[in-house]
């Protein structure tokens, strides 16, 4: 066996070898802030449930490139970036996919900075892209180049439409933040276009994942605790096993400067302990140190 595994390995470097003599294929180097947005998302997913580290620090990476260096002085996003410089004025899908990656970075990592950064996001987008008249979202800024019909994209395709993105944000972050005006936003955009998903479901997948988070009651979860502490990561294990869509975790080491958030707001680890409170809509039941005790919870 050793032998053959030798033989193979040779084999392998001189292909290599061979394969490098020719014309490498030519590869894009632009970065697009709303494809990076729904890698962010897989990878910290991945990281949260399998502890990929490597696909963690990959998302962490593309989120601080995106808001360090394709981010205006007033918020605002930019869409591209190549050959140094970001250009192009971001559109809807930049801003909702980035909401939700940044979402799901703070679910892997605890860092409540991409929760604000996803907040403050979440304003831009509804300043620039909301309109007022007919509900739901714009798919391009008021500065972008001048078209006969400013777009606006209702349905999925090969990756979720920027109002179907943007409704799923909305609603998770008016939970976040407390707050109910995000929701109404949400809800707007669902009423109207309730009839349309009766009748062609296929055409909105994600929008209808959302209905699906917007009719059920989210369990809200607070989890105070060391992330790199083995108790930490118990609860984790509790709370990401198995798939729960309609959960919204808030991860912290403590409550100290959190008060912009209503579910760690005065909050802290019993004990030294890692700490779970369970609640729906803002009522929580007593906290618990226990991962049995909060899978007993989790399923009342």
């Amino acid at each position: 066996l050793e032998a053959l595994e030798a033989q193979v390995a040779e084999g392998r470097a001189r292909l290599y070898e061979a394969r490098a003599k020719r014309v490498w294929p030519a590869r894009d180097e632009k970065v697009l802030v709303n494809g990076n947005g729904l890698m962010i998302t897989a990878m910290a997913e991945a990281a949260l449930v399998l502890g990929r580290e490597d696909d963690l620090r990959a998302a962490q990476a593309a989120a601080g490139f995106i808001l360090e260096r394709m981010r205006r002085a007033d918020g605002r996003l930019f869409h591209v970036y190549a050959g140094g410089e970001a250009s192009v004025p971001g559109y809807l899908d930049d801003y909702a996919h980035l909401i939700a990656g940044l979402l799901a970075l703070h679910q892997a990592d605890g860092d409540l900075r991409w929760l604000r950064e996803a907040g403050a996001l979440a304003e831009v987008m509804l300043d620039r892209f909301w309109d007022d008249d007919l509900g739901g979202f714009y798919d391009t800024e008021p500065e972008h180049e001048p078209l006969l019909v400013r777009p606006r994209t209702l349905t999925d395709g090969a990756t979720p439409a920027g109002n179907s993105m943007a409704v799923d944000g909305l609603l998770r972050l008016a939970v976040y933040f407390d707050r109910p005006d995000y929701r109404e936003r949400a809800e707007r955009v669902l009423t109207d276009l309730s009839r349309p998903m009766k009748r062609h479901p296929l055409a909105f997948p994600h929008l209808l994942c959302a209905l699906d988070f917007a009719l059920a009651t989210p369990q809200e979860v607070a989890l105070l605790g060391d992330p790199r502490r083995e108790d930490t990561q118990a609860m984790l294990a509790v709370l990401t096993r198995p798939f729960r869509p309609h959960l919204i975790l808030v991860r912290s080491a403590s409550s100290e400067g959190a008060d912009d958030l209503p579910l760690l707001r005065g909050r802290q680890p019993l004990d030294g302990r890692a700490t779970a409170y369970v609640c729906r809509q803002f009522v929580c039941q007593a906290p618990t140190t226990n991962p049995d005790e909060l899978a007993r919870q989790l399923a009342s």
